[in-house]
């Protein structure tokens, strides 16, 4: 089941659930439509909420706009809060048209698992926000309509969205179930890595033809992983990056995870570069490593 919460510019809020209006709160949010909410679907924990489209639905005086969006985001707030009291555990997705209600309160209180509504399943735009986002946003998640490696390594952050149609074609190509089920146990492998400490390994860039690549670093656990992407104009087939937040004394185990490949090196050998190499472009590459001693 999902919840929606579809809000209006003028201080209100109308609750409901996907297919149709269940109640309205105007000022009061956190307690006429928190009774509705609970009397429908009972404890909330099972159920995933969901905050999508904002829309204005009632005239607001053209002097009275600013207070009238304070007072509503301040109901918001108090709703959402109101919920998570009564729900521990609730996860509220924070949609809202694609990321537009990504602020420091509202990733407090949520996770946005539908990021963004650019450009549907484009990997090279989906590098990008994940560049930028998980600067401050440890959690949040976007679409992936291909399985093909380079198409959902570029999705994957804390969550990914599924648009796959098995019966459909990607590229003139069938749908692979299998590659399919090693996509969702690889993301299932890899999903607490992306808790860790974050650096980008590459210079922020929109051009197809240039290397994407970030690093994930668990310092507690004294491991990583790296993800890599080589756009599809990018003319070079390697690359050399510096893995950061690494102990200096210490020795790694680096797994190429798509080439069956793993070495040792030292935190001063690796601090000179790690040479990463993808044949074809567009391609993606995934390393693992772990502190030996």
């Amino acid at each position: 089941a999902a919840f929606g919460l579809f809000s209006d510019a003028a201080g209100g809020a109308v609750a409901g659930a996907r297919g149709g209006p269940m109640g309205a709160a105007m000022g009061a949010v956190g307690g006429m439509v928190l009774g509705d909410v609970t009397r429908a679907y009972g404890d909330l924990r099972d159920i995933l909420a969901g905050v999508d489209m904002v829309v204005k639905t009632l005239p607001v005086d053209n002097d009275r706009i600013g207070i009238a969006e304070m007072k509503h985001i301040e109901g918001l707030y108090a709703y959402w809060d109101a919920l998570l009291a009564a729900n521990p555990g609730l996860l509220i997705d924070n949609c809202a048209s694609g990321g537009r209600r990504i602020d420091l309160e509202t990733i407090g209180r949520s996770v946005p698992l539908w990021r963004t509504d650019y450009s549907y399943f484009e990997p090279n735009g989906y590098q990008c926000h994940t560049y930028g986002l998980q600067l401050y946003l440890p959690c949040s998640g976007t679409g992936n309509n291909n399985p093909r490696k380079y198409e959902f390594r570029s999705s994957m952050n804390g969550a990914v969205v599924l648009g796959w149609e098995y019966q459909g074609t990607y590229n003139n190509a069938t749908f692979n179930p299998a590659l399919a089920q090693e996509d969702i146990a690889e993301f299932r492998a890899l999903r607490p890595y992306f808790y860790g400490d974050f650096y980008p390994l590459t210079e922020y860039s929109t051009s197809d033809e240039v290397w994407t690549a970030f690093q994930w670093n668990r310092p507690e656990e004294e491991d990583g992983i790296v993800l890599a992407f080589r756009r599809p104009l990018a003319p070079a087939a390697s690359i050399n990056v510096v893995l950061r937040g690494l102990d200096p004394a210490g020795d790694y185990e680096v797994n190429f995870e798509d080439y069956g490949i793993a070495l040792v090196r030292s935190a001063k050998e690796l601090a000179a570069g790690l040479g990463l190499k993808i044949p074809e472009a567009p391609g993606s590459l995934l390393i693992k490593y772990r502190r030996l001693r």
